[in-house]
């Protein structure tokens, strides 16, 4: 089902359609995704899997909350010059951003993954929706979906775990089937140039637009369930 593109508006007030934030021909995300493309499609995916997952982190404030605060600084000069600053409680990097400061939270990472897969050719998308552990709802999520020719088959990247010899990548039907114990649920997908709609997606929206202060103990308690069930089941995982 394609639907309208929603339209973000958590970078002080500026304006983007969602698809926007997918950028794979900028020179940043061209010169790395060349550093990681591998001898065949498999070898690609898991390089760039496993550069998400070692060279990036995920914020956290000193109470150990998800944080992604931003501050802008503008200056405007007249017959004097003027600073004034702005401060957001919430917003969405641009991959060329996440490159530079090496962190972000799960749409931050899951467009910079997605734009390297697209910058290297391959069928990717941004996953936006929500994710349960044994049924119970634990939050709303971003993630990124591939497809690897030579297996014939989609595969999901868990962009949050920055922990290494975890694994990350998991069969797109096991990951929305819930099979092991984790399940995620596809409420939109898109790249650079489509976006489909699965179900609405307004509640996703409206979960990130509110005050942080009542997103952080919920995002808090997603992120550490998530990164605790992939690592017990990365051996059974095996990528």
């Amino acid at each position: 089902m394609i639907s309208m593109i929603p339209v973000v508006d958590y970078r002080f007030g500026d304006k983007y359609y969602v698809t926007e934030f997918v950028r794979p021909y900028t020179f940043m995300v061209k010169t790395v995704a060349k550093t990681l493309k591998g001898k065949n499609d498999v070898e690609t995916v898991i390089k760039v899997a496993r550069f998400i997952r070692d060279e990036f982190y995920y914020p956290l404030d000193i109470f150990k909350n998800p944080s992604c605060d931003a501050m802008f600084l503008k200056s405007r000069k007249f017959c004097y010059s003027w600073h004034f600053k702005k401060y957001v409680n919430y917003m969405w990097l641009f991959p060329s951003e996440c490159l530079l400061m090496k962190f972000g939270i799960c749409i931050d990472t899951s467009l910079l993954c997605t734009s390297i897969l697209r910058s290297l050719g391959l069928f990717s998308y941004v996953g936006l929706g929500a994710v349960y552990y044994k049924d119970r709802l634990l939050g709303y999520h971003a993630w990124t979906e591939v497809y690897i020719p030579s297996k014939v088959d989609w595969y999901i990247i868990e962009t949050t775990i920055h922990e290494k010899n975890v694994s990350n990548i998991l069969r797109r039907e096991e990951a929305y089937k819930g099979s092991y114990d984790i399940r995620y649920e596809i409420f939109a997908r898109f790249n650079e140039k489509e976006y489909e709609e699965v179900k609405p997606i307004l509640t996703w929206i409206q979960f990130y637009g509110k005050k942080w202060k009542k997103v952080r103990a919920k995002e808090r308690n997603k992120q550490i369930v998530i990164w605790s069930t992939f690592k017990q089941i990365s051996p059974l995982i095996g990528v």
